[in-house]
């Protein structure tokens, strides 16, 4: 069988939780690939970061190369697909050739487009429904990445629910782990980071909530002046990022949040294990792997209730009212003053992170691809 995977996203420099998806799952597959079967890993750019193939009879890289910066996958992809299609197709992310084989799976993160529209820009909004839509109506088969995001599906778009497979997402287990404090707090050094602090990762942008987060952070600050903790953000300005600096004006909080923009992956593990807690303040979320990420460094997660949050932390999180200050306030007050509180999640988030490896994920996403079924 020849399997073609789009690696164009997986293969960007700087990735985010859907790139590192499709990275991970990439890497896993190439550990349990039947020899009897090929597969081709379709670029835009030459493989980087160990996505590099080498010399090997069942894997190659196919270059495409295409001179606009967008659509990629519906153009240069199609073409590819209309002179040279292999037995199945797997699209890691949110896009699929118009062209396309007759067993092409893609996997579909979320709709949160649908239940928070404003946040879009006209385009945007009308390309992410087009896609999505596109999808449901050609794909083979669908993968999504929780419960959560199945039933939105089939609730929003009459997605037929048969069509749709479930494969929860992995950490790096390698990276993401418990470290000794010494090692964390050089790393803590490099970065100009103090502790203190609750811990933040993700594009900052209304979607993720960020707004509410630093209002709570303030009142909280305004309501314990003696407290010490700073909030540091890691990740990239995104949508209505003016009012996040609108908010840390109003607060006076210049000097305790801390935002240090894009992070080296090498380096994420030690801020999570240097937190006193992690915040997870979405108000949307198809998965969220940040939150497993969490538990497998012993940090403690306060978290909202929103999309699939609570079908991933489970009982490894402290839960607050998504679209509540005081609640979070009061989250924040409980987890960063009870000790007793901070070791029951830890407990129970190294516990529930064993539940989620890539290889599992791998080997349903590979399970799912080399299926004849097709609805």
């Amino acid at each position: 069988m020849i399997i073609g995977i789009e690696a164009a996203r997986p293969n960007r420099p700087q990735k985010t939780g859907t790139e590192w998806y499709g990275y991970h799952v990439i890497q896993e597959i190439k550990k349990i690939a039947d020899p009897s079967d090929r597969f081709i890993l379709y670029t835009n750019d030459p493989l980087r970061s160990g996505l590099e193939i080498m010399p090997n009879a069942n894997w190659r890289e196919k270059r495409l190369g295409w001179p606009i910066p967008k659509f990629w996958t519906q153009g240069r992809l199609s073409l590819e697909m209309l002179v040279n299609s292999p037995d199945a197709v797997f699209i890691p992310a949110h896009a699929m050739p118009i062209i396309h084989v007759k067993n092409t799976v893609v996997t579909l993160h979320d709709v949160g487009f649908e239940r928070f529209p404003e946040l879009y820009s006209r385009a945007d909004l009308w390309y992410h429904r087009w896609s999505a839509k596109f999808i449901i109506r050609h794909a083979a088969k669908i993968i999504t990445v929780s419960n959560f995001s199945k039933n939105e599906l089939v609730e929003l778009y009459g997605a037929p629910a048969e069509k749709i497979f479930v494969t929860h997402l992995g950490y790096d287990a390698e990276r993401y782990r418990v470290i000794e404090p010494a090692e964390v707090e050089k790393v803590l050094l490099k970065h100009r980071i103090k502790t203190p602090y609750i811990f933040y990762i993700g594009r900052l942008e209304r979607k993720k909530n960020i707004p509410l987060l630093i209002e709570a952070f303030g009142r909280f600050k305004q309501k314990n002046q003696n407290d010490s903790h700073s909030l540091v953000l890691v990740g990239r300005p995104g949508f209505d990022y003016e009012k996040i600096q609108e908010n840390i004006k109003k607060f006076n909080l210049e000097q305790w949040v801390i935002q240090t923009g894009w992070v080296g992956e090498d380096s994420i593990p030690y801020f999570y294990n240097g937190a006193a807690a992690f915040v997870f303040p979405s108000r949307y979320e198809g998965f969220g792997i940040p939150l497993i990420e969490a538990m497998a460094c012993g940090t403690p997660i306060l978290a909202s209730r929103a999309g699939s949050i609570p079908e991933v932390a489970a009982d490894a999180a402290l839960y607050f009212e998504t679209e509540s200050a005081d609640s979070l306030i009061a989250g924040m007050e409980n987890i960063l003053n009870n000790q007793e509180l901070r070791g029951c999640l830890r407990a129970a988030g190294l516990a529930r992170c064993q539940n989620f490896s890539w290889a599992r994920t791998a080997r349903q996403t590979l399970e799912i691809l080399k299926s004849n079924s097709r609805f």
